[in-house]
């Protein structure tokens, strides 16, 4: 991004807007200008539309890169790959590429929102100021920006911070400490962390002076590829070629593939579209499954009305068991009287009967029961009925 003295912000979620100047000593300050053609745009977009992902993809020209990531990041993304922007980050120390993802439609959406093409495309979370040790809070309109490190960021409504804040604060290797940029923090900020003393600091300013630095600085920028302020001649060539590309890449993976794992592939689809359908059909409001574990969490706890609702706890428990084993089909769920009875089907009785064990090293009362065993698999119900005594 070029180098200028003064810049613009434009937050797409609250319409609001502020010109910032970055002086010689690269502090950066609001400035009393309004907008101008001249100044560059910077947008902030919600960060829950946004993910971050590593995939391993080896050295490659700018070029090749930007048009290869898409599918290279096929495995991890949710959906149709087509229908998602993915755009290079940081390469990290395992060799591994981070990338960025967010929803063409997103992108598009939030472009029309905008005064002009920006020079950067950047979400809200990911500007926000961190440290070794802290998880930073910000609030912002009606939701709450959280970053917990330098690619973990989301935004979230005020009212699940007792869900999900513990999740944050519990990935450290040390001590953390929730930090809330405010003058008024909620209640349930020390409510959500018992064992963590709460750090409050004044804003000094509006959010997007807060977020400005990092606006700037964030190595996050979506604006990439087709959505970079090339015109639409340019855009048109590099999306036949990235088409071209593609469809390359995806016939030699196909002619180097073993028959085996062209029908492992087809069922992992498969079963990743069936997901993703029950998702759709139990959760009518998640229309883009990204992240699929922190959206149902974030539908269930608005649903359960209480975040300390029962089932929602025990959800929480058991779904790390459950997200972590690719070949299990959960054919249903119920809860009543506080207990959750799951039936499900997994290869074998021994993939079963290894589901009972781990739930209940969570220290949960499970038992198992309704067991059928035939060739093509074994089916059966288990029953969690919480803590265990």
């Amino acid at each position: 991004m070029k180098k200028s003295a003064r810049y613009r912000l434009f937050d797409v979620a609250t319409g609001e807007a502020l010109t910032v100047a970055r002086g010689a000593d690269g502090v950066v300050v609001p400035a009393a200008t309004g907008d101008s053609p001249e100044l560059p745009l910077i947008a902030l977009v919600p960060a829950e539309r946004c993910a971050t992902l590593a995939v391993d993809v080896p050295e490659m020209s700018a070029t090749k890169m930007r048009e290869a990531l898409r599918w290279a990041a096929e495995d991890a993304i949710a959906g149709d790959p087509q229908a998602q922007h993915v755009v290079p980050v940081r390469r990290r120390a395992d060799g591994r590429l981070v990338c960025a993802v967010a929803a063409r439609a997103d992108m598009q959406g939030w472009l029309e929102q905008l005064p002009r093409r920006p020079a950067r495309v950047v979400p809200d979370a990911a500007c926000l100021p961190r440290a070794e040790g802290e998880v930073t809070l910000l609030p912002l309109g009606r939701h709450v920006l959280v970053r917990a490190g330098e690619f973990e960021f989301d935004r979230i409504e005020p009212e699940l911070l007792e869900v999900l804040l513990p999740e944050y604060l519990e990935r450290g290797n040390g001590p953390v400490r929730p930090v809330w940029i405010g003058e008024s923090p909620p209640q349930v900020l020390t409510e959500a962390t018992p064992g963590h003393d709460p750090v409050i600091r004044p804003s000094g300013g509006s959010p997007l002076a807060i977020l400005a630095a990092g606006a700037l600085e964030s190595p996050i920028d979506l604006a990439g590829g087709e959505f970079s302020g090339r015109d639409a001649v340019d855009t048109k060539r590099a999306a036949a070629r990235l088409a071209w590309l593609a469809a390359a890449a995806v016939f030699l993976w196909l002619a180097g593939a073993t028959v085996e794992y062209t029908l492992l592939e087809r069922r992992a689809a498969d079963l990743q579209a069936r997901v993703e359908a029950r998702i759709s059909e139990l959760f009518p409001g998640i229309t883009t499954v990204v992240r699929p574990r922190a959206q149902v969490e974030r539908e269930l706890a608005a649903l359960g009305g209480a975040s300390r609702d029962r089932f929602v706890e025990l959800m929480r428990r058991v779904s790390p068991v459950f997200s972590g084993a690719d070949e299990v089909d959960v054919r249903s769920l119920r809860f009543a009287d506080g207990v959750l009875e799951i039936e499900l089907a997994t290869p074998g009785l021994a993939d079963l009967e290894a589901l009972q064990r781990q739930l209940a090293a969570y220290e949960l009362r499970v038992e198992l029961g309704d067991v059928e065993v035939q060739p093509e698999g074994t089916s059966g119900r288990i029953t969690v009925g919480g803590v265990s005594g």
